[in-house]
């Protein structure tokens, strides 16, 4: 009996066989990348079971793509399209394995087929892991006697700094490649992240991280030994900090130079004759409060001199910032300056932030969200004091000459001001979308005639 039950559910389970393997042909045929569920869904079936019957036709194709023998672009055009058709459902494995190697291997024939061997051409034919991609890269450099044309990372069109490009066009990456590069941005003072140099030198973020740790901690060194009692002393240290103060905030020594570079730049305001002030030295410096509060007490208390206290701020008024904007936003509807019951008074910082504004246009626009987004003032008053600064370090005329769709996602990328943390961008940016929808349910609310 328990014979005629096998053979039942033998034979009831052929036709869905059937129906999986006549699904993965035409698949294969399609050549459309696909996963287990949509699979499943298709079919109707549960996907342990899909899984299970599949299983034997799976093994044999990542056999026979491992196998296959590759000469032609065609040949390797025909494998690639089978191999990314099924790889979410045959890397998985411990044959797995040996099928990605072969994927590595026969995309860097296909392009020394075709030309010189880089590694941004093979990464942009592969997309796979950068790391593996540099192993499989000096594996294959090794076994076949080519070699991997690689850029020279210290040409770039800033005339020719070192005087054998010729012969390092083709040198491994190694230590040396990657201190010249970190030397040629020193050089050229250009601030840059991790990130930057891998994509531009070809390897992961991991390996210039491994390297350039090396010579960051050698430059923490440096700073830190090294003697400032000129303007052109501090200009030279200053610019070596700054190009590098992403970098040198992650080492072990980041507060020592921070206090070093603190301090240094009291020295020189001091020989320029400006008043050492908090206000001053965090303009100049952007650190936090506490460690500029403790460099300026470590100064008054080593020099006995004093720092300038900030005399009372005299009094902005709703009139004066008046003055200041245009005057069709004196009469906002639905606001306070409409009728003292539409909303809430703008309070005294509100009023010294807008009177302070540097850029007119972006003052019209602060008050004219101020006057009805009165509920997260203060990080309203961040953004568009953040804002003003962004204009003025960037040499921006005002506000309406800038693209906010490339702008903000420059700041995110940290394209720009790299030096932000990460909490300051994301209250940045959320603070520009929420102002933006309380201004569409602003204008939504006027009528007709109060939109004139």
């Amino acid at each position: 009996m328990k014979d005629d039950i096998k053979k039942r559910r033998s034979a009831l389970n052929l036709p869905l066989l059937k129906r999986i393997v006549d699904e993965l042909k035409r698949l294969r045929k399609i050549g459309k990348p696909f996963r287990m569920d949509d699979l499943a869904s298709r079919l109707r079936s549960a996907e342990t079971t899909i899984k299970r019957y599949a299983k034997p036709y799976l093994s044999e194709l990542r056999e026979e793509l491992i196998s296959r023998e590759i000469r032609t672009s065609s040949d390797y055009a025909a494998w690639r399209k089978d191999f990314e058709t099924f790889a979410r459902l045959i890397l998985r494995s411990e044959r797995g394995r040996s099928l990605k190697k072969k994927f590595y291997r026969e995309s860097i024939e296909e392009i020394h087929r075709n030309g010189k061997v880089t590694f941004s051409k093979v990464f942009a034919l592969t997309r796979r892991e950068k790391g593996r991609l540099a192993e499989e890269l000096t594996e294959w450099e090794r076994e076949t006697g080519n070699v991997v044309t690689r850029r020279d990372p210290w040409r770039m069109g800033t005339g020719d700094l070192y005087q054998d490009d010729a012969s390092s066009e083709n040198l491994p990456l190694t230590k040396d490649i990657v201190f010249r590069e970190f030397e040629r941005r020193r050089e050229l003072g250009l601030p840059c992240l991790q990130k930057e140099i891998a994509e531009y030198l070809g390897p992961s973020v991991g390996t210039i991280s491994n390297y350039g740790n090396l010579w960051i901690r050698e430059l923490a060194d440096e700073l830190l030994k090294k003697n400032v009692k000129t303007q052109e002393d501090y200009l030279a240290w200053q610019k070596d900090f700054l190009t590098f103060r992403v970098f040198l905030s992650n080492t072990r020594k980041r507060n020592y130079i921070l206090s070093k570079y603190l301090r240094l730049t009291i020295d020189e305001l001091g020989r320029q004759g400006i008043p050492i002030s908090y206000s001053e030295l965090s303009r100049k410096t952007r650190c936090g409060t506490k460690i500029i509060q403790s460099a300026l007490a470590e100064w008054e208390m080593s020099t006995g001199k004093r720092v300038e206290r900030a005399q009372a701020w005299k009094e902005i008024t709703l009139q004066m910032v008046l003055e200041k904007v245009s005057p069709e936003l004196h009469e906002l509807p639905l606001t306070v300056l409409e009728s003292p019951e539409m909303g809430k008074p703008f309070l005294p910082f509100q009023l010294r932030m807008l009177y302070n504004l540097v850029h007119p246009n972006l003052r019209n626009t602060a008050f004219f969200v101020m006057a009805f987004a009165d509920g997260n003032r203060k990080n309203d008053i961040r953004f568009f004091t953040k804002l003003d600064r962004f204009l003025l370090e960037l040499n921006i005329p005002d506000i309406n000459a800038v693209d906010f769709n490339r702008f903000l996602k420059k700041i995110h990328d940290k394209e720009l001001f790299p030096e932000l943390q990460a909490g300051v961008v994301v209250a940045f940016l959320q603070s520009y979308f929420r102002l933006i929808r309380q201004q569409e349910n602003y204008v939504r609310k006027l009528t007709s005639q109060q939109k004139k």
